[in-house]
This record gives structure tokens, sequence and C-alpha cells, in this order.
């Protein structure tokens, strides 16, 4: 299991749910990405000043519509789970990047996988 963190300022830190990868049309979260958003309530409840950025990604594969679409469903599907465990949803706003942002390129399989993901971007006050 993979994850990438980013520290782009104090204030920010950004990741992406490596390791947890989802299908080429998949929308709800696998469950190793289950547990990554289990980990980002927990935090989101005991630091009430943080809010999130949650990022749809894809592969390559597929058109420019269906895969803009895609990650914005992967994205929004990751916030009602969040929700769902008592996150108010006006901290958390969602974005697809779709095959835009690719974490590696996608030049085969495996890396077409890897850029098939989420990326979370927590926002500290």
């Amino acid at each position: 299991r993979q994850e990438r963190w980013l520290l782009s300022n104090s204030e920010k830190k950004k990741w992406a749910t490596f390791g947890t990868f989802y299908t080429v049309s998949q929308i709800d979260p696998p469950s190793a990405t289950l547990v990554e958003l289990d980990k980002q309530a927990d935090l989101m409840q005991r630091v009430p000043s943080t809010r999130l950025l949650i990022t749809g990604h894809t592969c390559n594969l597929g058109s420019y519509e269906r895969n803009i679409l895609i990650g914005q469903l992967r994205a929004e599907a990751a916030k009602a789970y969040l929700a769902k465990l008592g996150i108010d949803p006006r901290r958390i706003l969602t974005q697809s990047l779709a095959d835009f942002d690719p974490i590696l390129p996608n030049t085969s399989e495996a890396n077409r996988k890897v850029n098939r993901c989420i990326e979370l971007t927590i926002f500290t006050e």
C-alpha cells in the first residue's frame, strides 16, 4: 500500500488514496478507500475547523465527457459516505479532474489502475 503526501503549505495537506484502485467505471469507493475515509472522518470530527476537497480521477480510457462524470461521481460518493459518518457536507467540496492530472503516465494498465482514484486535500484554519 502506497500513499503520497504533498505539503504545499502549513494549512494544506494533500494525498491520493493509492492502493485503493477503482475499476474503469466503478463509482462507489473500494473497501480500502472506505478505511481511508473513516480515518478522514475521525480527523474531521476531532478538528472541526478542517475542510476537505475530494477530487475524482480516472485513467485515459473512455471519452472526455464520461471521464469527467465518473470522476465527479467518485468524489460525490466519497462525500456521501463521509456525510453518513456525521460529517457536515458543507465542509466538503468535490471536483473531477478526470484524466487531466494523472499520478502516473497512462502508458500501461498498471499505471491506469493507479490513476483511477480519489484525492483528498485537507484545509485547516
